[in-house]
């Protein structure tokens, strides 16, 4: 029997149905025949083309004999015409069992166009052992591989393999099962096997007329033609134009694709029961070690299925795992007490020694024989056509089935290839037919949850994943094959695909050896400047996508466009998510809120949904999975309902900051094209607050005050207590002078949140606008009982500080209003002018020094740090900030006649009454104001006895 991790890795979990085309090699020089040559000679070379190769024919003869020994002969012809298929068709491996079996092969050739024949030597040929992919396993299973050198596009080979029984399995009956088509297997990686198109596909079956025989077949087929031959009798089913099978991932069994026929001789299941409770209950027997041992194992257990986990742990944790079948023909377990004192064997052995120690206490079980994959399954026709053994017993009147060898099923479930799989119980009492149990759904789970918190312009992001049932199983043989240090590069995958700047810091797995702890993984990254206070939004995508993929389920992006086979969805499952995003700052205001959505039909069903408040952001999705497999005929709607699913998932959300992001976008855009965006965006929905805000606010702009009042007011009329419309509001009343209406409106902002310190800053400007210092000061101390640190309040309070001449009072609030605010080159230039404005030089230098390395892109800076420092007397200085300044902007023109006046003051009178000259050339384009300060700077030269005479010249003679 083969065990179920050889079936889970095979072939890329399909199951293909066994040839029986087993060969030894022995080689005849007979000739092919003329019927051969011509069969060769007119092959249709348009239908090997697809696929690179043709068999023209596939002959079996199965003769049954004295004793129902079986004699199989195979004889195959077929013709390649690509180098793909030369290299495939290179290698002939046929697969025996060496314990049952005799072959011969008989002879193996190349036929080229010309009729050279070339015929393979002996030393081309090799008995092998399973190849690596199958791991560690000792048994009798072989393959004769014989090479076909020389072939090439074009070029024909035959040969033609006899296999002879040397027992039977069951004494006295036979059985044997037949693939139509020629399945090409693979002995090297990538082991993907290969299935031709086929022109003819004969079976013949030779049996004594006396004898009869039961038969089925997965697909179709004809009745036999029957030739009565004397003492025996042919019957030969024909089959002839048979596609090519294309392999994919999750296809169908081959046999729903090509027909298969299964033969035996065999007429109740009762026959089975008895060769099999010789095979299997006979090799249950309990000594007294496994006594002792059940005896420690049950102590203290409270019930029998107590008592059935602790055995079952035992063996699972105690009994490895390994293919032994070398002479025994894959049939026939060891002695119970074997595997106990050798600690080793295969399913066979480990449900043989499982249901000895339940036998110990007292709970009886059965051996079970399963196949664990998709297989076709005949209750009326008694086979021994299995490749799994289980055990089933009964607690309580409810059935129980146990798999010791799935090491990452949890107890006491069933693991998910052996679900809803038809079971053989082998009692010694004619045996019986069962079908096990399929989990629900909800009991194959995957439940995804991804949380960002914002800190600083980080996201620090948790990722959790946890499973259970087949997901978990999925992933936990996933892993645990897998090394440690790709483990960590597949998480760092994933962290990736949140963000490609993502920095990985810690992975948490659960514990992947012990069945009974569920699969977790937990995954902390970081990200670095993922939120931008200055643009004031934070934009959001969706990862479901990732999450889908992750377990290989359900591909929303690469699936093919042409499908050759059905889909098999074993499984019913469900996958959950959750994204929740902890955003940076309070009542931020989301533009782009996914609606509520789904997809629903028959093979699966995605809801998802959302929800937001003044802090986070939450996406939630589910995925069911329905079991349903998907028809090749319905590929093209399951894949567009693929493409619904992946754009319905792939939401997108943004998240802003008002105060900023919407003058910003009005500052950034035309104001006409920002109004022309909203309309459009009103006329799909009325209700867009944000079109209806941004909008006003571009009108505002605009200098289009009453339509920016007009649609705050519209706002206002579908969110009474909006502080934002309310504060833009009072922007516009202050535009046009009505700060009573304003600070009405700011009232109200207030009254709605008062924390709303950009309100509360606007209103006490507006206090001081109308002459009322002690009001704006109360309002503005409001604001900082609640906040210390608001930095509008912190702002407004300086402001009005220092236009009312208390400088001085100001500097304590000065000094933390740029600690709280340190990159804002906006406000420390701001506050630099205001210095300058006071004449504390010192101050408005350090200011507009902080302002250029905050942001080095502001000309002005460079020109009021040149004028701050001639005021301190650094006429070097002030030459070199106010160069840079005019090299920024040309038209700086006060820069400009800073830079003639410094060139006077350090003697370069010539160099000083040359820039003097230019710029009086420029006069129409310089303002009065510039040219009024200028010569007020050379009057106060002239005041302080400094270079008198030029200066009175340079009045005289260039203004």
């Amino acid at each position: 029997m083969q065990p179920l991790a050889y079936l889970k890795k095979f072939f890329l979990n399909v199951i293909i149905l066994s040839q029986a085309v087993y060969s030894l090699a022995q080689v005849s020089d007979d000739r092919p025949g003329q019927e051969i040559l011509k069969m060769i000679s007119s092959a249709p070379d348009d239908k090997g083309s697809e696929t690179g190769a043709l068999i023209l024919l596939k002959d079996v003869r199965l003769t049954v004999g004295e004793k129902n020994l079986k004699r199989l002969e195979i004889h195959l012809v077929g013709k390649v015409y690509k180098r793909e298929a030369v290299a495939d068709y290179a290698q002939i491996p046929l697969r025996y069992n060496s314990f049952y079996e005799e072959p011969v092969l008989n002879f193996a050739r190349v036929i080229y166009k010309d009729g050279t024949i070339k015929d393979v030597r002996k030393d081309g040929i090799q008995i092998k052992n399973l190849p690596e992919m199958e791991g560690l396993q000792f048994t009798d299973t072989r393959y004769l591989s014989f090479a076909l050198t020389g072939l090439e596009p074009g070029t024909a080979f035959e040969y033609k393999v006899t296999i002879t029984d040397k027992m039977p399995v069951i004494e006295n009956e036979w059985s044997y099962t037949q693939l139509f088509s020629f399945y090409l297997r693979m002995l090297a990686p990538p082991y993907k096997p290969r299935t031709d198109p086929c022109l003819k596909s004969v079976y013949t079956l030779v049996l004594p007329s006396s004898r009869q025989f039961n038969w089925k077949s997965s697909l179709p087929l004809p009745d036999p033609e029957m030739k009565s031959l004397g003492k025996t009798t042919e019957y030969t089913w024909t089959v002839t134009d048979l596609p090519v099978i294309q392999m994919e991932y999750g296809m169908p069994p081959i046999s729903r694709i090509a027909p298969v026929i299964y033969l035996t001789s065999l007429k109740d299941w009762e026959q089975v029961d008895r060769w099999a409770a010789k095979k299997f209950l006979k090799k249950i027997r309990v000594n007294n070690e496994i006594a002792f041992r059940v005896q420690n194992l049950v102590a203290g257990k409270r019930n029998d299925l107590e008592k059935v986990a602790s055995i079952f742990d035992y063996i699972r944790k105690s009994i490895n795992y390994l293919y032994t079948d070398l002479e025994r023909g894959g049939y026939e377990p060891h002695y119970a007490d074997e595997v106990f004192r050798s600690k080793y064997g295969d399913c066979k052995d480990q449900t043989i020694l499982l249901i000895s120690m339940l036998k110990a206490a007292n709970i009886k079980a059965w051996p079970a024989l399963i196949n664990p994959f998709p297989q076709d399954e005949f209750p009326d026709l008694p086979n021994i056509d299995f490749s799994h053994l289980i055990t089933y017993l009964e607690l309580d009147g409810k059935p129980l089935f146990l798999d010791p060898t799935a090491p990452y099923c949890p107890f006491p479930e069933l693991t998910g290839p052996d679900q809803d799989r038809k079971v053989f119980i082998i009692n010694g009492e004619g045996g019986k037919l069962l079908r096990t149990p399929e989990a629900k759904p909800e009991n194959n789970l995957a439940n995804f949850n991804m949380e960002i918190m914002f800190r600083k312009g980080t996201a620090i992001v948790n990722f959790k994943i946890d499973a259970k049932g087949t997901i978990n199983e999925f992933l936990k043989q996933t892993f645990s094959n897998t090394a440690n240090v790709s483990v960590d590069d597949f998480f760092k995958w994933i962290s990736r695909s949140v963000s490609e700047t993502a920095v990985f810091d810690t992975l948490i797995l659960s514990d992947l050896s012990d069945p009974q702890v569920p699969f977790s993984a937990h995954l902390i990254f970081h990200i670095d400047s993922i939120w931008n206070a200055e643009q004031g939004a934070v934009g959001l995508g969706s990862h479901t996508e990732l999450f889908l993929s992750l377990l290989m389920n359900i591909d929303t992006k690469n699936y093919p466009n042409k499908r050759y086979n059905d889909i098999v969805i074993k499984y019913p499952q469900i996958i959950t998510g959750r994204e929740k995003f902890i955003l940076p700052a309070r009542d931020l205001m989301c533009i782009t809120i996914p609606p509520k959505d789904s997809v629903v039909n028959k093979w699966f069903n995605f809801q998802q949904g959302f929800s937001h408040n003044p802090t986070y952001f939450t996406a939630n999705f589910s995925l069911l999975l329905n079991g349903n497999n998907v028809d090749r005929e319905d590929y093209s709607s399951y894949l567009q309902s693929l493409r619904t699913l992946r754009q319905v998932s792939g939401w997108n959300v943004q998240f802003i900051d008002p105060l900023v992001y919407i003058p910003a976008l009005t500052e950034q855009e035309n104001p006409a094209h920002t109004i022309a965006e909203c309309d459009k965006m009103l006329a799909e929905d009325p209700n867009n607050v944000y079109a209806l805000m941004a909008s006003a606010m571009a009108y505002y702009k605009n200098n289009q005050i009453n339509e920016a009042i007009k649609r705050l007011k519209e706002v206002l009329g579908k969110e009474p207590d909006n502080k934002y419309a309310h504060y833009f509001l009072a922007q516009c009343y202050t535009a046009i002078n009505n700060r009573a209406v304003a600070r009405m409106n700011l009232t109200s902002a207030l009254l709605t949140d008062p924390e709303f310190d950009a309100a509360r800053a606007l209103k006490a400007t507006l206090y001081f606008a109308d002459k009322n210092v002690k009001d704006a000061l109360d309002e503005i101390e409001e604001g900082l009982r609640k906040n210390p640190s608001s930095i509008p309040c912190l702002r407004t309070k300086v402001f009005i500080l220092m236009l009312s001449g208390k400088s001085d009072e100001a500097m304590n609030d000065i000094n933390l209003l740029v600690a709280a605010d340190s990159s804002n080159a906006d406000l420390l230039g701001s506050l630099a002018d205001l210095m300058l404005d006071a004449n504390k030089i010192n101050e408005a230098i350090s200011l507009y020094s902080q302002a250029i390395k905050a942001d080095n892109r502001n000309p002005k800076w460079y020109g009021n740090l040149g004028w701050a420092y001639y005021l301190n007397d650094d006429v070097q200085k002030c030459l070199e900030f106010s160069t840079k300044a005019v090299s920024m902007n040309p038209n700086l023109w006060y820069a400009h006649y800073n830079i003639a006046l410094s060139l006077l003051r350090s003697g370069n009178i010539k160099e000083a009454r040359e820039k003097y000259a230019r710029l009086k050339f420029r006069f129409n384009e310089i303002s009065v104001s510039v040219r009024q300060g200028a010569i007020n700077d050379l009057k106060e030269l002239v005041k302080k006895g400094i270079y008198v005479k030029e200066a009175k010249e340079i009045i005289s003679d260039f203004f």
